[in-house]
């Protein structure tokens, strides 16, 4: 332990993809400056890009929003419609109530820049800027509550330290603090269109030194009954890793993929993880569904191997020992007429085990680590049931995958079983009730 006293003007900086960070075990006298880097202001019109999550990586309860936008002239400021009199600016916190991000005026000039919780902003610089944050160096445990609101289970909240913090460590600690269903870190990558970044516990066994830079602003899920995320100084970690805009088990068995979806314009990713600590039904902080279950026109995801719950996942992990046996169904999303490509796009699978995509539509089975498969489809696609992976050491076959090739689930509201894949021949689906009495009879499509 060692103690640092700043007699005179201690600054840290940073640049896009260089922060500095300053990790003290003991105590620090007097007020630092840390100069963190703010991504740029969204283009005009633009829906989908650039803009900011950051939080405060310095303590301070006297820095009010009226203090740290006059020491910070570029923050965006305007009109917004209807309000034509009242100038606000692109700072501010996420209200789940409404489901959108506050823009600060000058009645939030009292307003405490409150360590943990994140912020929305940019710079009206074309290549982004440095925002100063003075205040005290955090050196203990950071608790920040967080809840569902009236539309959504996310939080805005953000990394307290002015250093680097263990993704791995920072979700060992709050695991269990998450929804179910979206367990992990979602970062905004400055780029709605491929979606969000998400971090989950799969992702951080097969990345141990991957790290939440300071001042990192990003979104987590809330359990029902409300919850508290805590900042530990044991999570601080010195680092040259950029933000997310461009006990550990190191003897377990690990593999990822990462398929890509492209059409010419737009690309999107998915992502499996192979692991022990994960099942072929929901691993919560191991599967992680998209963003408030929104799933893009454009996109690729996946479906639960077992217990499917008709999520769509953007991370979904799968126990290692399953890796060459596993059949995935497939999600992807996209117009009529205009021609996509899957391919892989990152691969730590073990030699000798294939990945066959099946499009049982047009009744094709493509090994993806010889080739791309792309196709056109004849209709817009908005669901899972006619692309599947199959993860295999043995050759396949397609008369022994049949029924590997079909979704059946069921949905509480409305109350439905679900049965998606295609059938060679016409097909009865017979329920019966736990006392093994035939309840219904249901003659299915074959398509």
């Amino acid at each position: 332990s060692a103690n640092l006293i700043n007699i005179g003007a201690l600054e840290l900086n940073s640049i896009s993809n260089v922060y500095s960070s300053l990790v003290v075990n003991g105590s620090v006298t007097n007020e630092v400056t840390y100069n963190r880097h703010v991504n740029k202001l969204a283009d005009t019109g633009s829906t989908t890009g650039a803009n900011d999550l950051i939080s405060a990586p310095v303590t301070n309860a006297s820095q009010t929003f009226g203090e740290f936008r006059a020491a910070n002239g570029d923050i965006p400021s305007g009109l917004i419609p209807p309000d034509d009199t009242t100038t606000f600016y692109l700072f501010g916190p996420y209200d789940q109530d409404t489901d959108t991000y506050i823009n600060y005026s000058a009645a939030n000039d009292n307003a405490e820049i409150a360590s943990g919780i994140g912020y929305r902003t940019a710079s009206n610089t074309p290549t982004g800027s440095n925002f100063k944050f003075v205040g005290d160096v955090e050196t203990g445990t950071i608790p920040v509550d967080i809840s569902t609101g009236a539309t959504t289970i996310f939080n805005l909240i953000g990394n307290p330290y002015p250093s680097y913090i263990s993704l791995f460590d920072f979700l060992a600690e709050n695991n269990d603090q998450f929804d179910a269903f979206f367990g992990g870190v979602y970062a905004y990558t400055g780029d709605f269109t491929d979606g969000f970044r998400i971090l989950n516990q799969a992702y951080a066994e097969d990345n141990e030194t991957e790290l939440i830079a300071p001042g990192q602003g990003f979104l987590v899920s809330s359990i029902a009954s409300g919850g508290t995320i805590t900042f530990t100084p044991s999570m601080r970690s010195t680092g040259t890793s950029d933000d997310y805009i461009p006990g550990r088990p190191s003897a377990q068995n690990l593999a990822h993929l990462k398929l890509q979806l492209s059409n010419g314009s737009s690309l999107y990713n998915t992502d499996f993880y192979f692991n022990d600590n994960a099942s072929l039904g929901m691993d919560p902080g191991y599967d992680s569904a998209m963003f408030e279950n929104n799933t893009p026109n454009f996109a690729m995801y996946s479906h639960l191997v077992e217990n499917n719950s008709g999520k769509d996942l953007a991370v979904q992990s799968v126990s290692f020992s399953d890796l060459d046996t596993v059949t995935i169904p497939l999600g992807i999303n996209t117009v009529q007429g205009v021609q996509a490509t899957v391919s892989i796009l990152e691969s730590t699978v073990p030699e000798g085990v294939t990945v066959i995509l099946e499009d049982n539509v047009l009744n094709t089975f493509t090994d993806l680590t010889l080739t791309d498969y792309s196709f056109t489809p004849s209709t817009t696609l908005t669901e899972t049931g006619r692309f599947y992976v199959h993860m295999s050491s043995n050759a396949l076959s397609t008369s022994e995958n049949i029924l590997n090739g079909l979704e059946i689930y069921t949905v509480a509201n409305p109350n439905e079983i679900v049965v998606k894949g295609l059938l060679d021949d016409k097909t009865t689906l017979q329920l019966y009730d736990i006392q093994g009495r035939l309840v219904h009879t249901k003659l299915l499509n074959t398509n």
